[in-house]
Order: structure tokens, then sequence, then C-alpha cells
């Protein structure tokens, strides 16, 4: 009884996309913490109502779980977007034992994987030019390349040509990152479309290059960083990381992580970098990780128009709270996938979903993400 007390739970019943199936889905909403419920209650049941392809809704609250939604949709995997895997598979019954593909959050991740303190006297700095760590590409050594900084990657201000975005699969710089064993030869050997630090232009290839820059100073497999530095002091236990062809983990995309899993990203974040009291990543990085460094033109990621800012492998934005703004750090993947780090409110967000390569779904959490603010008191 006291856990029927302590929880309202809202039972929402959908038609299946085939057969007419009859599929149970449940919001989890915990009472106080400053919430308005019955707002909060609305916004995820309006996804139901408008049949939105969205498989996961969490939002932490001072460190609880205050709303916790599971759902039924399409996903594609990233195994199955590189046609492995059964292209047939129909829809998912999403739960919190469901590993989920966050896509682009990824890089988020490796924002916080390059400057773990663990390694910190190890890994260059942000001011430091990029080439000087790779004496063996002195061949691109131009004077305009030198100025390219490791700030420019974190930043996607490197102004190397890079076509990711309304590129086909087969078009995209981003699927040639599966085949090619030298990748930061791959990638600083792209011609230079900007001056580095003036431009931004997103470009899995600069995460690509941190990666392969931690994996170099530290004499560590990437994945091995990930778990001992970052997963297992969270206490994150059950993840996978998609691989190209030489066995190395896509460190700009292939992450897969339970929503659960997730918030503790967002918890870390909103907290600085410490974790049980050890700082697991330096405070002064988190801050400018998730501080506005380059502007954007990007808007629909955003709930109402806004063009957002970038940080360090971050976006950064706002949402409207009670006649003001309250601002936000985000790790954002294709498909609708979400981490939302709000400080002033100490709220984190996430969400899952599976339209991939569609920007109507982004738009979509986007004003779910200022729906949920708005419900904070």
């Amino acid at each position: 009884m006291k856990q029927i007390r302590r929880y309202l739970i809202v039972l929402a019943f959908a038609l299946a996309a085939c057969g007419g199936k009859q599929v149970r889905r449940e919001i989890r909403l915990k009472d106080g913490h400053g919430i308005e419920t019955a707002r909060l209650k609305a916004a995820i049941e309006a996804l139901e109502r408008d049949r939105v392809n969205i498989h996961s809704v969490l939002v932490e609250r001072k460190g609880e779980i205050v709303a916790e939604y599971y759902g039924q949709g399409s996903d594609r995997t990233m195994a199955k977007r590189y046609g492995l895997g059964n292209p047939f598979a129909g829809e998912t019954v999403f739960d919190l034992e469901t590993l989920h593909d966050v896509r682009s959050a990824s890089k988020s991740v490796t924002a916080l994987l390059f400057a773990l303190e663990r390694y910190r006297k190890d890994m260059p700095l942000p001011h430091e030019p990029v080439l000087a760590h790779y004496p063996e590409l002195a061949d691109f050594a131009t004077p305009e390349k030198n100025k390219i900084t490791f700030a420019h990657l974190l930043t996607m201000s490197s102004g190397l040509e890079w076509h990711e975005w309304g590129r086909s699969f087969l078009t995209s710089d981003e699927t040639q990152l599966l085949w090619k064993s030298a990748t930061a030869r791959f990638v600083l050997n792209k011609p230079l479309v900007s001056t580095p630090g003036t431009a931004f232009l997103y470009s899995g290839g600069n995460t690509a290059v941190l990666a392969d820059t931690l994996v170099r100073r530290t004499g560590k497999p990437f994945e091995e960083i990930a778990r001992a530095e970052l997963f297992e002091p969270l206490g994150i236990t059950e993840w996978e990381w998609a691989k190209d062809s030489s066995d190395r983990p896509l460190a700009h995309a292939g992450l897969r992580l339970k929503p659960r899993d997730m918030l503790k990203i967002g918890r870390l974040v909103l907290q600085k970098g410490k974790w049980r009291g050890r700082q697991l990543i330096a405070r002064e990085w988190i801050e400018q990780m998730t501080r506005t460094q380059i502007q954007t033109q990007v808007d629909f990621f955003s709930g109402h128009g806004e063009k957002l800012g970038y940080g360090y492998q971050w976006w950064t934005g706002t949402s409207p709270h009670h006649g003001g703004l309250v601002a936000w750090s985000a790790a954002v993947g294709n498909g609708g996938q979400r981490i939302c780090v709000v400080p002033q409110l100490d709220l984190v967000i996430v969400t899952t979903a599976g339209d991939y390569g569609e920007r109507t779904i982004q738009q979509r959490v986007g004003r779910l993400i200022d729906e949920v603010i708005a419900a904070v008191k």
C-alpha cells in the first residue's frame, strides 16, 4: 500500500501498428519535489495521444526520479543502420531494462572520457594544436591547419570539410568512418572550408579524432577506459558500443545505454563531474563543456525555434520558465535521444525514441523538454 500511495500510476492503452494489438504502457509519477504532477502527466500522455514514436521519458528532480514512462514503437539500431541484424523486425516494447541507441549523445559521453581526472596529465589541453600530437601527419601541416586545436574539434569548429547531415547513407562522410583504419588521417586530410574556430560544422569526424587521441595518449582501449573510469563508478554495468570495421567503438554514435543509466550521465554533469564524493571529471571542464563556446544556426532541437549554442560536444539552449528563461545543456542523438541537464532547477530529463533522420521528432522532444521545465514550480 505504501508503494501505491507513493506513486500515481497511469495506465495508457494504444493500438500497435500491426494487427490492432493492445499494448499496456505505464507512466509512473511521483508527487512532490516541486513538480506540477498533473501538468507533467498531461505532457507525457499527449505523446500517446499523438502517436509519437517515443520509447521512454524519464524526469529526475533533486536526485529522485519523479516521472518514468516506457512505450512501444519501431526502432532501428546502429546494427540495422549498417546492414546488420534483422531489417524486418517489428515494434519493440521498451522498459527500464532495454538498452537503447543514444546515437550522437555518444559524442557527449566521449567529451567526458576525454577529460577524465584519471588521465588529465596525459591528455592535451583544449588550446593545443591537434597536428602537434600527430607527427606522422606532418605532410598535412599547413599554416592554416596548424591552427586547429582540440577546442575546435570539441566545438565542431575545426573548419575541416565534412558532409554528414542531410546526406544519404552512401554519400555521408560518417559512413566512411566505418571503413577507415587511419581515422585521424582521413579526417585531418579534409580540406579547410573555414578558418578554424569561426564556424560551426557538425562532424562525427571531429569526435573520432578526439577518441583516437584518447587511446593514443593513454595506451588503453577506448571501451576499457569507458568501462573502468566512467561506467563502473556510475554503476552502469550493462551497455554496448557499436564498432567499425577495425573493431573500434564508434565514439561519435555507437553507444547503447538503458534510460536510467542515461540519467546517471546527466546527474554527473549536474554535479559538476563529481559522483559519490569522487571527482571523475574536472569541475572546470564540465563548466566549459556546458557553456556556449560557439553559436550554431540549428533550431530544430529546440521546442520554440531557438538557435542553439554548442559547448564541448554538448548543445546549449534555454526554455521558458515562469516568465523568464532557464538555461540547459544537452546530449542529443538522432531519432529523439536526449539527456537534458537543467542546473538552475536541479533537473535531468531523458528521452529515447525511434524516428531516425526525422527533424519533427527532435522538435517534439524539444517541446516536451519545454513542457517538463514549465511544470517545475
